[in-house]
């Protein structure tokens, strides 16, 4: 049995800017958390590529973020505080939400994690994800520290090493998977959790930060403790810095991978950002036209 866990932000809902202005102290990054109006094909792509996926979990701060075209029967709405320790909460920071992920209420042994800018685009296999009692990891590349992912990724790296007594020294390098969905073993997260719970809480901020550690140190600790394996995923990852608005909607009308990924930038704005949304939004809803179980 294999579930899917979505994270979601619907940054229009007025409620959730409130929140976020209020324990921030400045008006919510648009950028960061604007919505592309693409979780509809998301949903889309799991129910017509995933057939072997039973419960589907959508994340969300509080009920007023679900999208009103979600079907609440066939979708696992699961909010922020259900399993989030109340003392890190309200959290507008991925890093915090994805260490407690684990423990959603219900959630099998084995699930997929899914940021919002991900998508099923072609059909896949369990295999795909798990052989066996084992995840598979996806490609993994070696990365210098840049930026402030950089370092939590880093952060994770090196936690991931140290409590799974991996001695290798590689000074400022790290490896990390590449951003794409990710199969987690949920008995691996825990065991990984309960070494690192009590060094936990001065790694949270409430928005992102380099302290942070985030979903890599379970991924890594499963990989330095040979419980996932490290093998190349069929994925495709786009980045708007990078790529224009037709590279963007021809990996979606013919794509080369099972898994499309197209990453969200500060390069677009007003009419550019409206412009790039539309034609993806139109090119998502052609290969995926049908309604699926997760729609009212």
């Amino acid at each position: 049995m294999v579930d899917i866990v979505i994270t979601y932000v619907n940054c229009f809902d007025k409620n959730w800017q409130s929140s976020y202005e209020k324990y921030v102290g400045k008006k919510y990054q648009n950028v960061r958390f604007r919505d592309w109006g693409t979780l509809v094909y998301l949903f889309r792509g799991i129910a017509t590529n995933m057939p072997f996926v039973k419960n589907v979990f959508l994340v969300v701060s509080d009920k007023s973020q679900v999208p009103s075209w979600i079907n609440q029967k066939a979708v696992k709405i699961v909010e922020h505080k259900d399993f989030i320790p109340e003392k890190f909460l309200p959290t507008f920071n991925s890093c915090c939400i994805e260490l407690f992920l684990h423990r959603i209420e219900g959630l099998s042994e084995r699930y997929i994690y899914f940021n919002d800018d991900c998508f099923p685009i072609k059909k896949t296999r369990e295999e795909d994800f798990f052989r066996g009692d084992k995840a598979v990891l996806g490609f993994m590349k070696r990365k210098r520290i840049k930026t402030i992912f950089n370092q939590q990724c880093f952060n994770s790296y090196s936690l991931a090493k140290s409590e799974s007594e991996n001695t290798d020294n590689d000074g400022c390098l790290y490896i990390a998977p590449q951003h794409t969905c990710t199969p987690f073993l949920k008995s691996v997260n825990e065991e990984c959790f309960s070494k690192i719970e009590e060094l936990i809480p001065d790694t949270i901020s409430k928005t992102r930060s380099e302290k942070n550690i985030n979903q890599y140190v379970f991924s890594l600790y499963g990989l330095f403790t040979g419980k996932y394996i490290n093998e190349s995923m069929s994925f495709k990852y786009t980045s708007l810095e990078n790529n224009t608005m037709w590279n963007i909607c021809k990996e979606i009308r013919i794509p080369q991978s099972k898994i499309l990924c197209f990453n969200d930038t500060n390069k677009l704005n007003g009419g550019s950002f409206n412009n790039y949304k539309n034609a993806i939004k139109e090119v998502f809803n052609n290969r995926f036209p049908i309604k699926s179980k997760f729609e009212v």
